[in-house]
């Protein structure tokens, strides 16, 4: 399971979608209901966007040095 960043060729929408195993091809755009679709890479990661100290100073995980986002 996996979420995935995909943009749809035919609106343009950027959307993403949790994806179980290979059902990539039951994807569709929830804006136009197309399957024509590109899969792109967001830099999502659990807390949000990856940038560097993008965290608060009270983030846990920054506080203990583990998040690759803050550090």
């Amino acid at each position: 399971m996996a979420l995935l960043d995909f943009e749809c060729k035919e609106c343009l929408k950027v959307f993403d979608k949790l994806v179980y195993g290979d059902d990539r091809s039951r994807v569709s755009c929830p804006e136009c209901g197309s399957k024509d679709l590109k899969q792109v890479f967001q830099g999502k990661s659990l807390f949000g966007q990856i940038s560097s100290r993008s965290h608060s100073p009270s983030c846990p995980i920054q506080m203990s040095g583990g998040c690759p986002g803050c550090n």
